[in-house]
């Protein structure tokens, strides 16, 4: 794959850590695959809607997700991300911060990069880098 994918998969990343941060619902929406399978650092298995719903109810919050370290593969027809993070969150009062990594697999939307591609050059935002969106992730804390 060529190196223009792999830096578009990079701003992918920063836009998904800026919407976490952000708690951006919209933007969340747009990188995350309507088939989302996210395993969290508890082992629970969260749907895409049930994170969106996290993220709008402000369940939690996320205070600052700082990036340490950042690793891409790319495979055939997806990326596999591996990012450690350190986590500052805030729910029920509580703040806490988690050293965490999380593998993220990016993959490519058919679907969706068939109805964005009108779009290219009109509305930038509205658009996943062309159709990529996080299909599968699992975090774990980081000992």
């Amino acid at each position: 794959m060529s190196t223009s994918m792999i830096e578009s998969i990079k701003r992918l990343e920063e836009r998904l850590r800026k919407a976490m941060i952000n708690s951006n619902v919209d933007e969340l929406d747009i990188l995350l695959s309507p088939e989302l399978i996210f395993t969290n650092h508890l082992g629970q298995k969260i749907t895409k809607q049930q994170d969106l719903l996290a993220h709008r109810e402000k369940l939690f919050t996320i205070k600052n997700l700082t990036l340490k370290q950042l690793e891409i593969l790319p495979a055939e027809n997806v990326f596999i991300v591996s990012a450690q993070v350190e986590l500052v969150s805030e729910a029920g009062g509580l703040e806490v911060t988690t050293p965490l990594r999380f593998t993220r697999v990016w993959c490519l939307n058919h679907a969706l990069k068939e109805a964005l591609d009108p779009l290219l050059g009109k509305d930038q935002r509205a658009r996943s880098e062309n159709g990529w969106q996080v299909i599968a992730g699992h975090s774990s804390v980081i000992c």
